[in-house]
């Protein structure tokens, strides 16, 4: 069993990391089983996000591949996007997501 710690980054994940606030753990015996749980936390934290003036909005969580960043502190990496229902506001909510694997001891 792993436990997936997810960190939200101030804006690119591969900048101040040590900011990076934790907003959610999922369990399972890979990302694959834990992706559903992921998925929900960061929904959850974009939903509840300071910024969200939106009454309507949908959400979309999208993987990555953190290779790409180059990324020494996380195994997988994610953007949140929160995007109003009406397709005439100013603009779309965006984070991106770091996700640390922790194996659980049994």
């Amino acid at each position: 069993m792993n436990r997936y710690e997810i960190f939200r980054s101030l804006k690119h994940l591969e900048e101040n990391v040590s900011q990076h606030e934790l907003i959610g753990v999922a369990y399972g015996e890979t990302i694959d089983d834990a992706a559903d749980e992921i998925d929900e936390c960061i929904k959850a934290d974009l939903i509840a996000d300071e910024d969200n003036i939106y009454t309507e909005y949908n959400v979309d969580v999208n993987p990555f591949d953190p290779a790409v960043l180059q990324l020494e502190q996380y195994e997988y990496a994610a953007s949140g996007i929160l995007y109003p229902a009406d397709s005439n506001a100013p603009e779309n909510i965006i984070h991106e997501y770091g996700i640390k694997e922790v194996k659980c001891e049994k």
